[in-house]
């Protein structure tokens, strides 16, 4: 049913008893029901993997747009540097801009 890790005390609870949470085994079907250690229903394993599969893309996607906007906002000094150091190699004269 539910793993013997302890619970943290702002971790998961039950919403009709407060009771602390565990994290399911993995290995159980998904129309098995996951409950409260004073057995109150909370949903079935299977509701239990698709809203953990929901939280892990919105992650992903959170990742990646915060990634991408970190390199839109990296690049033009990237460009500027490497303008710098063509006009260098080049020869050619910068002004402190």
């Amino acid at each position: 049913m539910f793993s013997t890790s302890i619970p943290t005390s702002n971790g998961p609870r039950c919403p009709e008893c407060n009771e602390s949470l565990h994290w399911p085994a993995c290995d159980l079907p998904d129309e098995h029901l996951l409950k409260c250690p004073n057995g109150h229903v909370l949903c079935s394993m299977g509701d239990f993997r698709l809203a953990a599969r929901e939280m892990a893309l919105q992650e992903e996607f959170r990742l990646t747009r915060d990634g991408a906007r970190s390199h839109a906002q990296r690049r033009p000094l990237e460009h500027s540097a490497r303008n710098r150091q063509d006009a260098i190699v080049s020869g050619e004269r910068i002004s402190a801009a």
